[in-house]
Order: structure tokens, then C-alpha cells, then sequence
């Protein structure tokens, strides 16, 4: 039946039209058109003014059939317009003045030359309209379909498979426990749920996706030209690269953002919504948990799986015994003589071996991470395997360090080299034989230590220079790898030695402890008001950065851990922005801080106020009327800025997510506070000014005692804000709920902190400080395991799936990094995976989008149901 329906329409499409028929048809069309160009109604339909002018008639249908037709099409593509269309209906059109025009009389014979200009520029404006249509054609392909998906239309119901097009206009619709998902022509996925109908149209102004109803979730292709556009018939989405849900229903619509920015405008009113916000076309449709816009998508299982096996492999790779630590360096001291930049990193061939065995054994094991691989693997002649085996080659020729260094100064140009002890003959050759297969021969040249010249080494290469060329030399057993000219002077018999210099001694002291990979840079080089040059600056160095001296990065292992830690150094005690951090101290704040914590911080900090001088100071110098707008402020307010607002502060502060983090961030935050009373009356004075510069959106304050404690609330309609807090044990202590607070306050009182919990003690480093002066704690695993469940609930886990997000779960472990600020520089510190980044949170942006957008809220949605029935 299908072939003969095909033969059919083949031969309607290849039937034969009569030139007469054709002819005649053109002819009709050109008189209509020239008609409706003579229409002086017609012409004079010029601006959006001209267009909102007829709205009333158009409701009244008491506008002509061409207007109207021209009206609709004008509306469809132009976004004031459809607002101001919205607002027509309630009575409230808004319109553009028309253009002033000044009637001039024109000689005879120019009413004539317009007439016929007239005549042509119609001509080609019909024609450059009609170019300009989008061409009819496929819109999207069908990439898959579980259940059945329907092409609609008024006479039949078509069945559509994958793989088939979509076609401009053409309605689409998924049967009950139905889903489909399709691929626009600009690479855009749109994911359609049970019983949704939709239809594609595109125009020059970008795709459009007419949902008539049920739920969608697009996963939006950056858009190089135009806009991507979901529209049903009370909103209109716009968007240019990013992952939402649209939910159209019998009350009208619902947008939910995973990913990225989404314009939403309904009836007149236009919203920017970000990640994790909601909004709906009807107020009597609620907010909801976002997960309930997400969670149905097949996906959800697959991404989280695949987080799981990213923080399996790299579990496997913090296994693998690192290489040992390094105490002395040959390189070091014939580094060059203006060294900046020093970076030492152990040979790795051993390490990458394994670690290409693992991934390989772990991809034959999987299928969810083969699925990945074999999308996203590197296509082309030198793939990563490749790549990999002639790094292992090449590390098989070096000694146990490779250095990285740049060398120069201010007024020259800095020269990167590569250096390492050469272990095994023949480098040479292998370094020659790559660049011939790479294609890079003429680009590579090797020089002869023994030919260079006394003060500068010259290339001895007999082929032509063709531009800027990568050498190498090999002397006493070191290869320098770098430009030509930086190879010249390390060959130079005449060129000075880094040994001896500060930056060299402040190198070495980095090895007497022992150096796994190792970073130093000479920041007060690169500076150009650097202290390197005579202290002139005197106190006007407000940031504090002029000061900064070298930043060394250390990594190493430490029977059997991994510890990561960057100093920063300055010249002299710190000064400015550099020490607001304060020397470390007991933090109070962070007993308010349960043990459930998914992310909590900590600081210590120098004198409040001392730091709010320096910052109006610094504010001052970058714009003169700072100061007279200050004291404006302070004369309106009743407030002295440094003496009410932080001069009751204390010295120690703590923030933290304490729990679910959908539909509302459970977030704390508490500060030390010496004088209460001053700061609760400075707060009511800048909610009073606040009120007083926004009559429209003000703040409304409330206060309830609960026992002897007096508890305040914040809440602003129009923003949707509410925020709680009140003073406990000298702290100001601030909640996203009261109930939040109360439990915090109920935390301290106990000691269920997480400062003194066991995983957080565990994680504590091995030390002379007894205290820290800034800490970060984070913990997904609580996020994680409540995503896992749900989804495990819902059944659309494959059990290759199932066992990676047992996997991750098991892997996601907590992580803490801390910092000290002492007199001359600032300590930051952490263990395992580089201050807490691995495999799982550096995975591709789809993983991270879908996980913790989509797969994320079901989680969430999980922990809050179980919080409420505590």
C-alpha cells in the first residue's frame, strides 16, 4: 500500500501544467499585487506605529481582508507588535506615532519620474520580498521515537518514524507513553514528552517552534544568526543557545531553565530567567519543583551514569603510585639567566601507560562510557591514542624532570624553553622523524652546540628560513627545546647563569621539601608599577597587588595523599585588598554549620572597618564624585557608613548551603557581631531609605519574639525576596527561613557542627597552624545519592547505568580547602583531586548541564519531600 501511495503522489508532483494555466495564474497574481500597492490604505502601512493603529478594527472585524492579512503577518514576526497585540486585547494598545510629513508640490514632470520609480521599486520590493520567504522544506529530522509519533492534520493521523523529515508547518503529536525527540537543521534537540504537539516554521529572523501543547525540553544550538523561538498562543520564549522546558496546558504556560538565559514575554510583560528559575503565563498555575519540567527525559539516567564512570576512571587514576618526590634539579641552575616563569613536572611516560591501560580496560567494560567515547573522541589522522603513544615514546628518551621555563624582561621578548636530561641515544632522530610524519620538516631545525658562535649560536640548518621554526639542541646530556632564538642563547658561551639570583634561591627551597609538579612565576617582573621598580607609590597602593612577588604552585604526594598548595608572596607585610584576609583564628560562625552541609565558608577577617576605609579609599580613586555621594547617602540616611554599619562587625563570618538547594537554596549566613543593638538600628534605617527611594517596590520588615530571641523578616513582593535573621550569641545570623535559623541556632547549641564532625576532622591536614584564616567545604555526595534513587524509581535505568551512578555515589567524598594569611604572603591548600575539581566536575557540558539540571532537581525534589515529613 505504501508503494502505491508513494507512486501517487510522485505523479501528482510530476504532472505536467499547461503553459497557458501558468501564464494565466501569473498574470492574476501581478494584478493583485500591483493592486494592493495602488491601495493607498495598503501603502501607507509603513512603521509598527501604522501596524498598532488597526488593532482595534482588527477585533472589532471591522478590518478589510488585505489589512488584516497584512497585520497578522507583520505580528508574527515582530515582537513589539505581538506584545502590543497581547495588550489590545485587554482594551490597552499602545501605538507609535506616525511620522510627521510635509506636503510639497512637485513640478508636472516629476509626479511623473515618481510614478515610475514607484512602479520599479514595487517591482523589486515584490520580488525581494518573496526571495526572502523561507523556502518550503524540512525543518527537522526525527532522531528517535519511543512509542508512536503522528504527522496531524484536519484529514488523517500519519504515523512517523525516525529518520523522516519534518516539514515547514508540518503538526506533529506523541500518543499517550509516547516521547520523540528531534534534531532542527541548526543542530537543535527538541525532546517531546507524552501527547505533545508541536509544528516548526522558520523566517529570517530564525526557527520557531510552535507548541500547541504538552511539554517540550529544547536543548538550544548556538544560534550564529537570529534566534531560536518556542511560542504558544499566550507566550513567547527566545533564546540563542541554552536547555529549558516549555509546558503548555489548558491554564496556559510554564518555563523552566536548566541552562543558560531565556526571554520569556506574555501578555506585555518580558522576564529574563536564569538557571533553576521558573515562570508561568497564568498566575493560577504555582511554581513548582523545576525536576517535575525534567525529570521524564530519557536522558537523565544516561548523564548521571556517565558522571559515574568519569569519577570511577578517576578513582582508578588516584590509585596509580605518583612518581617520587624530587629534591635537587640539574636544570635549575643552568635555567636561563632572566627566568620568570619555572615549571618542573615529573616524566609521566609510566603514569600515562597506566593510565591509558585503565581508561582503555574501563572502556571495554562499559558501555555508557563507550557510548560517550565514541561521540566525542578526537576524529581525524592523530587521534588520542596516537597522541598518546608518541608522548610515551618521547618521555622514554627524558630523565625523571621536564622544566618549562620563560626568560625575559619588560623590554624584551620573552623566549620559551623546554628542558630535560637526555637518558637514552637517538632523540634527535625520533624529534626529526615526527616532525617529518606531523608534516612539520621545514618548521624543525636542530643545532650543534659544537658550531655555535662565542656570543650567539647560529642555526645549522642548510634549508631556507620560511618563517618562525622550532629547535632543538642536545648539550651534556640536556635537550633545549624552543624557538631558534631561544635555543641561540642557551648555546651562547657568553650568557649569564639564574644560579645565585633570589628568584633561583626561592626555587630551591621548594625542592629541599621535596617537589612533585611545581609552578613558580616572578609576578613583580610582569607588573609594570611593580616594586621592582623604586617604591614610590607611598599608601596609595589600595589593592594590595603591587606588592605581589611569586606565585608557587606545589603538588605532590604525601604517603599516599595528594596535597595541592599555592603561595602567594609579597613584598613586605600585606597591605590594601591583599590583607583583608587575617591571620588564622578560631571562626565561630562555622559552628552554626551542620554536618549535612553541601558547601560552607569560613574567614577570618582583618578589622572590618579598617577594610571599608581602604575600600572607600580605593573607590574614591576611581571616581571623584564617590565621596560627595557618600555623604549624600549619609545625610539622607541618618547613617555614618563606618561607625554603624561596620563597626559593630566582628572579625569572623561563615556562609553555607545547609541543605536542599531546589525550589529554594537552604542558605545561612552568620558574622560576629560586638554590638548588636547599633547594627539591628542601622539595618531598620537602610530598609527606611530603601523605601524611601522605591515607593514602588518596597521593603516590607516584620518582627515576632519566639521565646526571648526576636526574629526579623525581609520580604519584598515584587522581587519574590524573603529573608529571615536574628542576633544569636554575639552573631548576627541571617537564613533563607526561620526555620532554617532556628535550626542553626539549635546546631551551635548541641554541637552538631560540622567543624566537628568526623568527616569534616578527616579531611583536617597535618600542620603547626591550630586554626585556619579562610576554608571551603564541599560535599555533593548528599545531592547525589537522593538523584540516584529517584531516577532508580522512575525505571529508565539500564543497569549498566544503574551500577556507574553506584559508582559515582561511592566516589563523591567530601573535600576541604584552607587558606592562612600570614604577615608577607597567602597560603591556600587542599587534598586529593586539584582542590576538589576531578574528572566528574571537568566533564563536558553536556554532562554537567543535563546532571545537574536535569537529573539534579529530581534529586532535590527527593530530599525535600524528605525533609518536609521530619
Amino acid at each position: 500500500m505504501k508503494a502505491d501511495l508513494d507512486a501517487i503522489l510522485d505523479s501528482i508532483r510530476n504532472e505536467p501544467v499547461d503553459p497557458a494555466v501558468e501564464a494565466e495564474a501569473v498574470a492574476r497574481v501581478r494584478s493583485r499585487v500591483f493592486a494592493a500597492a495602488a491601495d493607498p490604505d495598503v501603502a501607507m502601512l509603513r512603521s509598527c506605529g501604522d501596524f498598532q493603529a488597526l488593532m482595534r478594527a482588527y477585533f472589532t472585524k471591522s478590518l478589510s481582508e488585505s489589512r488584516t492579512m497584512l497585520l497578522e503577518d507583520h505580528v508574527h514576526s515582530c515582537v513589539d507588535c505581538r506584545r502590543a497585540m497581547s495588550a489590545a486585547r485587554t482594551g490597552k494598545v499602545r501605538t507609535l506615532p506616525r511620522p510627521q510629513t510635509v506636503q510639497h508640490e512637485l513640478p508636472h514632470y516629476f509626479k511623473y519620474a515618481a510614478a515610475a520609480a514607484a512602479l520599479v521599486l514595487v517591482s523589486l520590493s515584490t520580488w525581494g520580498v518573496v526571495s526572502m520567504l523561507p523556502s518550503s522544506g524540512s525543518r527537522a529530522t526525527v532522531q528517535s521515537v519511543s512509542g508512536v509519533l503522528y504527522a496531524v492534520s484536519d484529514q488523517s493521523s500519519v504515523p512517523v518514524y525516525a529518520g523522516r523529515q519534518i516539514l515547514e508547518g508540518q503538526h506533529v503529536r506523541t500518543a499517550k507513553e509516547s516521547s520523540a525527540m528531534l534534531r532542527l537543521t541548526d543542530g537543535s534537540l527538541v525532546e517531546m514528552n507524552e501527547r505533545a504537539e508541536l509544528s516548526i516554521t522558520k523566517n529570517a529572523h530564525g526557527a520557531n517552534i510552535h507548541l500547541d501543547r504538552g511539554d517540550v525540553i529544547v536543548q538550544a544550538a548556538h544560534q550564529k544568526q537570529g534566534a531560536l523561538y518556542v511560542s504558544t498562543p499566550d507566550c513567547l520564549v527566545t533564546v540563542h543557545g541554552t536547555v529549558f522546558s516549555v509546558t503548555r496546558g489548558v491554564k496556559g504556560t510554564r518555563v523552566s531553565v536548566a541552562e543558560g538565559e531565556v526571554k520569556v514575554d506574555d501578555s506585555g510583560h518580558s522576564e529574563l530567567l536564569h538557571p533553576g528559575q521558573q515562570t508561568s503565563s497564568n498566575p493560577s498555575i504555582e511554581n513548582t519543583d523545576i525536576h517535575d519540567d525534567f525529570v521524564w527525559s530519557r536522558n537523565s539516567a544516561k548523564y548521571l551514569a556517565l558522571l559515574g564512570e568519569m569519577s570511577g576512571i578517576q578513582h582508578q587514576l588516584a590509585q596509580i603510585p605518583g612518581p617520587a618526590l624530587r629534591y635537587h634539579s640539574k636544570l635549575l641552575d643552568i635555567a636561563p639567566e632572566h627566568t620568570v616563569i619555572y615549571a618542573a613536572i615529573p616524566n609521566l611516560g609510566n603514569t600515562l601507560a597506566e593510565a591509558s591501560r585503565l581508561f582503555h580496560e574501563r572502556l571495554e567494560q562499559s558501555d555508557v562510557l563507550r557510548e560517550w567515547w565514541t561521540k566525542n573522541q578526537p576524529i581525524g589522522e592523530h587521534n588520542l591514542d596516537d597522541i598518546v603513544s608518541r608522548l610515551r615514546t618521547f618521555s622514554g628518551y627524558l630523565g625523571d624532570e621536564v622544566v618549562l621555563t620563560v626568560s625575559g624582561t619588560r623590554d624584551e621578548k620573552y623566549q620559551v624553553l623546554l628542558l630535560s636530561e637526555v637518558t637514552k641515544p637517538g632523540l634527535q632522530q625520533f624529534l626529526e622523524t615526527q616532525a617529518d610524519e606531523l608534516g612539520a620538516k621545514k618548521a624543525f631545525v636542530y643545532m650543534d652546540p659544537d658550531k655555535a658562535a662565542s656570543s650567539a649560536a647560529e642555526p645549522q640548518n642548510t634549508t631556507a628560513k620560511s618563517g618562525p621554526r622550532m629547535a632543538m639542541t642536545i648539550q651534556k646530556d640536556v635537550v633545549a627545546i624552543g624557538s631558534e632564538e631561544a635555543v641561540a642563547q642557551f648555546l651562547s658561551k657568553d650568557r649569564g647563569t639564574f644560579e645565585g639570583s633570589y628568584f633561583h634561591g626561592v626555587i630551591s627551597r621548594s625542592y629541599q621539601s621535596g617537589v612533585g609538579w611545581l609552578f613558580c612565576a616572578n609576578l613583580e617582573r610582569f607588573a609594570k608599577d611593580s616594586v621592582i621598580r623604586e617604591r614610590q607609590d607611598g599608601e596609595t597602593n589600595a589593592t594590595g597587588l603591587q606588592d605581589v612577588r611569586y606565585l608557587i604552585f606545589e603538588r605532590k604526594e604525601i604517603n599516599g595523599a595528594t596535597d595541592n598548595r599555592i603561595a602567594l608572596n609579597f613584598r613586605g607585610e600585606r597591605r590594601g585588598f591583599a590583607s583583608w584576609l587575617g591571620a588564622p583564628g578560631p571562626m565561630g560562625a562555622l559552628d552554626f554549620v551542620s554536618p549535612n552541609a553541601l558547601v560552607a565558608a569560613g574567614f577570618v577577617l582583618r578589622n572590618p572597618q579598617a577594610l571599608l576605609r581602604e575600600l572607600f579609599s580605593y573607590a574614591q580613586g576611581r571616581n571623584s564624585a564617590f565621596t560627595e555621594r557618600l555623604a549624600q547617602f549619609e545625610d539622607r540616611s541618618g547613617i555614618n557608613v563606618l561607625r554603624d554599619l561596620a563597626g559593630p562587625l566582628g572579625t569572623d563570618a561563615a556562609f553555607a548551603i545547609d541543605g536542599p538547594i531546589f525550589p529554594v537554596p537552604n542558605w545561612e549566613f552568620a558574622m560576629e557581631v560586638y554590638s548588636p543593638d547599633r547594627l539591628e538600628w542601622t539595618i531598620e534605617k537602610l530598609i527606611n531609605t530603601f523605601n524611601e527611594a522605591n515607593p514602588n517596590n518596597p521593603l516590607t520588615q516584620t518582627k515576632e519574639k519566639v521565646g526571648d530571641r526576636m526574629f526579623y523578616t525581609l520580604t519584598s513582593a515584587k522581587l519574590n525576596l524573603e529573608a529571615d535573621y536574628t542576633f544569636s550569641d554575639s552573631y548576627f545570623l541571617a537564613g533563607a527561613t526561620r526555620g532554617i535559623l532556628l535550626r542553626a541556632i539549635q546546631n551551635r547549641q548541641t554541637g552538631f557542627t560540622l567543624a566537628r564532625s568526623d568527616k569534616f576532622r578527616a579531611l583536617l591536614p597535618q600542620d603547626t597552624y591550630p586554626s585556619f584564616s579562610g576554608v571551603i567545604y564541599h560535599n555533593i555526595g548528599p545531592l547525589l545519592g537522593p538523584i540516584a534513587d529517584q531516577l532508580k524509581s522512575l525505571n529508565v535505568m539500564t543497569p549498566a547505568q544503574r551500577q556507574a551512578i553506584e559508582m559515582l555515589k561511592g566516589n563523591s567524598g567530601p573535600g576541604l580547602i584552607y587558606a592562612y594569611g600570614e604577615p608577607d604572603r597567602i597560603v591556600i591548600s587542599g587534598k586529593g583531586a586539584l582542590f576538589g575539581i576531578g574528572l566528574d566536575s571537568l566533564a563536558v557540558p553536556d554532562i554537567i548541564a543535563h546532571t545537574i539540571h536535569q537529573a539534579g532537581f529530581a534529586g532535590n525534589h527527593a530530599m525535600n519531600r524528605g525533609k518536609s515529613n521530619e
